[in-house]
């Protein structure tokens, strides 16, 4: 009876260990899984600041650069000179924008791009052409990116 009540022991030592190392091998997994969620979410939310930041920069320059097209249509004697600074400005955010936005808001751009250049040439010749729905479209599109 000795010897089985030892065997008992050991069997209850060695099952309490056997059960120690599986709980603190699945507690480690369950706080690395945690560790890597979090990382996740923090990049995301890292991300989605800097579109917020990149999108507000680009509609800035775009809406400047639209205004001062709007009056050089008008007069057309100084319409390069002026739109010259405001083009480049709006040009300079364009490529932090294609770098950061997700493919939705890369596609509405571009062909927002092309139609803002458009724009830009018809100003200077002293006609204004419609954005034809563009501007809405990229601005939907950033609006979906960022989940609003």
């Amino acid at each position: 009876m000795a010897d089985t009540s030892g065997w008992f022991a050991l069997a209850g030592a060695l099952g309490g260990g056997a059960i120690g190392v599986v709980t603190t091998a699945l507690s480690h997994r369950w706080q690395m899984h945690n560790a890597e969620q979090e990382r996740r979410f923090k990049l995301e939310q890292q991300l989605r600041q800097e579109r917020r930041e990149t999108y507000a920069t680009y509609w800035t320059a775009w809406n400047t650069l639209i205004r001062i097209l709007e009056q050089a249509s008008r007069d057309t004697s100084s319409a390069r000179e002026v739109i010259t600074p405001a083009e480049a400005e709006w040009r300079q955010t364009i490529d932090p924008l294609f770098i950061t936005c997700s493919p939705e808001v890369l596609q509405a751009g571009i062909a927002h791009v092309l139609v803002t250049e458009k724009r830009i040439s018809a100003a200077v010749r002293g006609s204004l052409l419609d954005g034809a729905g563009k501007s809405r479209a990229l601005s939907r599109a950033m609006r979906a990116d960022l989940g609003v």
